[in-house]
């Protein structure tokens, strides 16, 4: 079970996780945004805010049809027969993304990745619009990548880089005539998404500079503790 540093996890976290492992040898939890002043209060009173429960819910399975299945990198679930088929996380990633290309290849290896509701965490949520702006920036680079490695660019549901690009610079336009009318944040965040997806489809879809995929990193078998597994 893999969670990440500054979450705090359900009271009922291991024992749900536990759980899902009789349903699906991979799954991925569910993650609920607090602020930070919310981190500051007790750990009974971070798990009441998320409403905890000691009610278990078996996975959802309802990603099968999905073009880009969802895996939560901050809580998920994997057998480590699992792992070690697919390789486990790809290194080659650009800081974001990672989580949802293991996904890809969870499935394309034949496993499924349900949706755990009950098996919860609370994150930070990342207010700032600096912070939002790269984050926003970084994962539509990663998508760009992924949506080219496996060949699913149709089945993005990203706009089109260009009509998004004329788009926002359009509602620019438009916000800086009637600047009362203005959302100047959404207008930011939209904009760097359109510019992540098209340096992302320039970067890699274009002049196909897909790094090479880089699996194992880390891992080891039993008869050389030295040897990195190659997948």
């Amino acid at each position: 079970m893999f969670c990440d540093a500054d979450d705090a996890v359900s009271e009922f976290w291991v024992d749900h996780g536990r759980r899902c492992f009789d349903v699906s040898p991979v799954w991925s939890g569910s993650a609920l945004s607090l602020e930070d002043a919310a981190f500051e209060r007790s750990l009974p009173g971070i798990r009441q805010a998320i409403g905890d429960d000691p009610a278990w819910v078996a996975p959802v399975f309802a990603q099968e049809n999905a073009a880009f299945p969802i895996l939560m990198g901050g809580n998920f679930g994997a057998t480590k027969a699992a792992m070690l088929s697919v390789g486990g996380f790809d290194q080659s990633l650009p800081s974001a993304g990672e989580d949802n290309d293991l996904g890809f290849r969870f499935r394309r290896s034949g496993y499924s990745v349900p949706v755990a509701l009950t098996v919860r965490i609370a994150y930070r949520g990342k207010w700032d619009l600096a912070t939002r702006r790269h984050l926003t920036f970084r994962s539509a680079l990663a998508h760009a990548l992924i949506a080219t490695r496996y060949a699913v660019w149709p089945q993005s549901p990203y706009p089109h880089w260009l009509i998004e690009v004329l788009r926002c610079a359009g509602a620019g336009l438009k916000f800086s005539l009637r600047p009362r009318h203005a959302n100047w944040t959404g207008w930011t965040l939209r904009t760097t998404s359109a510019l992540g997806i098209a340096a992302g489809t320039v970067h890699y879809r274009f002049l196909r500079r897909v790094p090479e995929a880089q699996l194992g990193v880390g891992f080891t078998t039993n008869s050389d503790p030295e040897r990195r597994v190659r997948a």
